[in-house]
């Protein structure tokens, strides 16, 4: 799967929870938890819901807040398992 598709969902994902407005325009590095609003109960949860859309189990080295902390990140992250 392409960055930008990765991206795509990701962004769905975090319109659909709330974290961002349908036409926002995202900084893809910005801390999502000082910039959306996200804490560790929310991105766990964010956490389960990727895995469910892109079919991955995330190893738990992989759940460093670091590798959450930004959309840029977060593809990066997937991407590992996808990619």
């Amino acid at each position: 799967m392409q960055i930008e598709k990765i991206e795509d969902e990701i962004i769905k994902i975090l319109i659909k929870n709330k974290f961002i407005k349908k036409n926002e325009i995202v900084n893809k590095n910005a801390d999502l938890f000082e910039t959306y609003g996200i804490n560790s109960i929310l991105a766990v949860n964010l956490l389960v819901e990727l895995e469910e859309v892109f079919k991955i189990t995330l190893n738990d080295d992989d759940l460093l807040p670091d590798n959450y902390k930004s959309l840029n990140k977060l593809v990066s992250t997937i991407n590992k398992y996808i990619g």
